[in-house]
């Protein structure tokens, strides 16, 4: 199935999340990473949940990292970095895995 950017393979216990944006080797932007935490949470909600997820990209590359292209775009005018914690932290309350915010 797909989502934005990103596609998810079901089969059996195995389950193949390919990261599709091959124009831009794969790069990380909020979209992306948008569809793989939908697809993530599709995975999460299934009746028979996977025993193995695969993380795979699509073309030639894994991923090369945050996509700088764009900044500034859509009202968007903080880094990269910034942008993308944001994807993965949309509160301000520090999670358990990430350092005590200020």
């Amino acid at each position: 199935m797909q989502f934005e950017r990103a596609n998810l393979e079901i089969d059996g216990p195995v389950a193949v999340l390919r990261m599709n944006d091959p124009d831009v080797l794969n790069a990380l932007s909020p979209g992306m990473i948008k569809g793989m935490t939908d697809a993530l949470d599709f995975l999460a909600a299934a009746e028979t949940p996977a025993r193995c997820l695969v993380l795979t990209g699509t073309g030639r590359a894994f991923s090369t990292g945050a996509n700088l292209q764009g900044r500034g775009k859509d009202g968007i005018t903080r880094g990269a970095g910034q942008t993308l914690e944001t994807v993965f932290h949309p509160s301000s309350a520090a999670c358990a895995i990430c350092p005590a915010r200020s």
